[in-house]
């Protein structure tokens, strides 16, 4: 939580939704509430999601919810402050006139980016 704290996204911890799935952070963005699950190593088989871990996230955006799912070597390099791919590509086309990001910055495009890649896979 102090992660999406310092980018000022005051999450909710260990959500419940009314269906009885636990979720580990809510954040309020662009309107809409957006859960935030950081799947550690038993949600997956080498780098692919294991069985249960597919079915709640299917099972939740049938439900309606906007997910981001970050596997645990993500939120590792997101909490590190350290680029994910595609923000290294913004940084190489010079999103900021060729100057390199904050680490503040670097997460939370790394946030805008997940929202957005979540929401069109929907």
């Amino acid at each position: 939580g102090s992660t999406l704290s310092s980018l000022g996204l005051n999450p909710q911890e260990e959500v419940r939704t009314e269906e009885g799935y636990s979720l580990d952070y809510v954040v309020g963005w662009c309107g809409q509430q957006v859960a935030i699950e950081v799947d550690g190593p038993s949600h997956f088989v080498g780098r692919e999601p294991n069985g249960a871990t597919r079915f709640k996230r299917r099972q939740l955006r049938r439900l309606g919810w906007t997910l981001v799912s970050v596997p645990y070597w993500e939120w590792q390099e997101l909490r590190l402050g350290l680029a994910a791919e595609n923000i290294d590509e913004r940084e190489k086309k010079g999103s900021r006139s060729g100057s390199m990001m904050t680490p503040q910055e670097r997460q939370m495009a790394y946030i805008q980016d997940a929202i957005a890649r979540h929401a069109r896979a929907e």
